[in-house]
């Protein structure tokens, strides 16, 4: 990759944030720009960006669009571009196969959600914040817990309305179980 100034990857936000990461970690006189050509099932990042759906579409913006700096996050050492969260999307992941979202397309994602859901535990967690700068939450039921960059996460669904890939912040957003009897 020395010498190149742009790499354009296509894929979804998996493949994307992986090739993010592997351009990151190149020293500065050899980074590359990356242009995303979304290719995956709901292109959240892509969306994110304002980068349309469709290839002739996808690299118009390309060929005539801005670069932005974007934050990358890391989770265990794997780079994300978008969100990274455990609970209830870890396994709407398992059961959203490829064979699933080629058959249904974005609508597999509420699809797997219902069988995912159907087999999750709540659990607990704890977020600290290493600058000091709030105190440590502790926060109990929880369905799912997220942190990230984008607006959009599993599909389409907004969950940080005021996030920004380029704004230098981690949006952090915690989904509690609801009470059935309640609602």
């Amino acid at each position: 990759m020395s010498g190149a100034r742009l790499v354009i990857v296509g894929g979804g936000d998996g493949t994307l944030s992986c090739a993010a990461g592997v351009l990151a970690d190149l020293p500065e006189p050899d980074r590359a720009v990356l242009g995303v050509l979304p290719l995956g099932t709901a292109n959240d990042f892509a969306r994110a960006l304002d980068i349309p759906s469709g290839v002739e579409a996808a690299s118009q913006v390309l060929a005539t669009g801005k670069i932005v700096d974007i934050d990358i996050g890391r989770a265990n050492a794997a780079p994300f571009l978008n969100v990274a969260s455990m609970g209830l999307s870890v396994r709407v992941a398992r059961v959203l196969t490829p064979g699933l979202k080629r058959r249904f397309g974005p609508a597999a994602y509420p699809f797997a959600t219902l069988i995912a859901y159907q087999q999750h535990r709540p659990f607990s967690a704890w977020l600290e914040f290493p600058a000091g700068d709030f105190a440590r939450i502790e926060l109990n039921d929880l369905l799912q817990v997220g942190i990230g960059n984008g607006r959009h996460y599993g599909g389409g669904a907004t969950v940080a309305p005021n996030a920004g890939v380029d704004d230098h912040v981690l949006d952090v957003f915690a989904i509690e179980k609801a009470d059935c009897a309640t609602m």
